[in-house]
């Protein structure tokens, strides 16, 4: 299996999904789509956040474990642990990127998302706060109250409120958006969108990364049109929750 030709571009597009790039590099990647006259593929980032998750050491049965699966046979990759394979791909950029767009193809084909398994949030929640390097953030600001739960390595949290005003299902939405220290903080990576029913005092919503947080430094919650929005201005933020 010959090794994939990667331009200049595909490589900042895949350093910047992978592992985040610097200012420099940024600059040079936003030059480089404008000379190509594209705009911002997140596929290199929706692929590295999957052979992520893929990647985890100690994978359950089921859609992960036949990424892992398929991500060795792809290639002569040698027969190791997750661990390693993560290690012996650092330096291989090339392959990497083969390996990432690989991903992409096996998880939809599978049908599933980023998480193998389901879980209601309520019990995400519980989950979470069993496993370490699980973080918690109180909301901050007074009223609506409660916290963020998120566990960076599995790309999974939850989002608790006490007191958050339900939203007009017809017109707005909230929406997350999680600041990424390794990422330009005018593009926080998107948490997905959520409703508020009425009569509820309490509601418990799962986080819904849709591309790869490498370091969480803030969730932002922000009142948006129904859909929600690629870009916000954060013009309506209603809460949000950073470290102490």
């Amino acid at each position: 299996m010959s090794a994939p030709k990667m331009t200049r571009l595909d490589e900042l597009q895949a350093d910047d999904a992978i592992w985040g790039v610097d200012e420099a590099a940024q600059q040079e990647l936003a030059e480089a789509l404008r000379g190509a006259d594209l705009e911002r593929d997140d596929s290199w980032e929706r692929s590295a956040a999957v052979a992520t998750v893929a990647l985890q050491e100690g994978l359950p049965s089921g859609p992960s474990q036949q990424l892992l699966n398929a991500l060795r046979a792809a290639a002569p990759l040698p027969q190791l642990e997750a661990s390693a394979i993560r290690h012996w791909l650092q330096p291989n950029m090339v392959l990497a990127a083969a390996l990432l767009t690989l991903s992409v193809v096996v998880w939809w084909t599978s049908g599933s998302s980023m998480g193998a398994v389901v879980v209601a949030p309520q019990a995400l929640r519980q989950e979470l706060m069993q496993v370490g390097d699980t973080e918690v953030w109180s909301w901050s600001g007074g009223a609506p109250v409660g916290d963020v739960v998120w566990h960076g390595p599995s790309q999974r949290g939850a989002m608790t409120f006490r007191g958050l005003p339900p939203n007009d299902l017809q017109q707005r939405q909230y929406q997350l958006w999680i600041v990424d220290g390794k990422r330009n903080a005018a593009h926080p990576v998107d948490g997905g969108v959520f409703d508020v029913p009425a009569g509820k005092a309490e509601v418990v919503i799962a986080i819904d990364p849709k591309v790869l947080v490498h370091e969480a430094k803030a969730f932002v919650v922000t009142l948006e049109v129904v859909g929600g929005v690629v870009v916000s201005d954060r013009e309506q933020i209603v809460v949000l929750a950073k470290p102490q």
